[in-house]
């Protein structure tokens, strides 16, 4: 079950897990390694699903599926942000033991479709292979960019005005 309770909310996700005999999973909306800790430290949850461009980047989500491999939690990470996440992910998934799956968007939809010069697919197997070019294996379409100002992005309201979090 995911997401079953507020994300915030550790101690009721732990009561959750003390009542029922699935497997729990959350954390795509959780910052950082501390929150993680937190839910680690309790043992609320099975799966610990972490956002890569959320949570401080590939060290911190290996950092935090290390520390949940010592509590033999799992990690699906959390991926809806771009085919170049999906890249870093897929590397991120093949170096780490307690990996267990990867969300994945189809290249092929969105405003980000052509990121990529040539965008990771889903095999016949139902795996994406790990990209082997230099970097993170893949090569971004500068031209797609042009079609994709910056912008502030903010998940939800859960920020005040100057950018600190707060918590319902």
């Amino acid at each position: 079950m995911e997401e079953s309770v507020r994300p915030e909310n550790y101690d009721a996700m732990k009561k959750v897990a003390d009542h029922v005999s699935i497997p729990l999973a959350s954390g795509e909306s959780n910052y950082g390694i501390y929150e993680f800790k937190q839910l680690i430290e309790r043992q609320a949850l099975d799966i610990l699903q972490p956002d890569i461009c959320c949570c401080g980047g590939v060290l911190t989500l290996k950092k935090i599926a290390a520390m949940a491999e010592a509590q033999y939690m799992m990690i699906a990470p959390h991926n809806p942000m771009s085919p170049l996440a999906t890249a870093v992910n897929v590397h991120f998934a093949a170096s780490t033991s307690n990996f267990l799956i990867l969300e994945y968007s189809a290249p092929d939809s969105g405003a980000r479709k052509n990121v990529l010069k040539e965008p990771l697919m889903v095999n016949k197997d139902g795996y994406v292979d790990i990209p082997n070019k230099p970097g993170w294996g893949v090569e971004l379409n500068e031209e797609a960019f042009k079609s994709m100002p910056p912008a502030p992005w903010r998940r939800g309201t859960n920020f005040h005005a100057d950018g600190s979090p707060y918590f319902q």
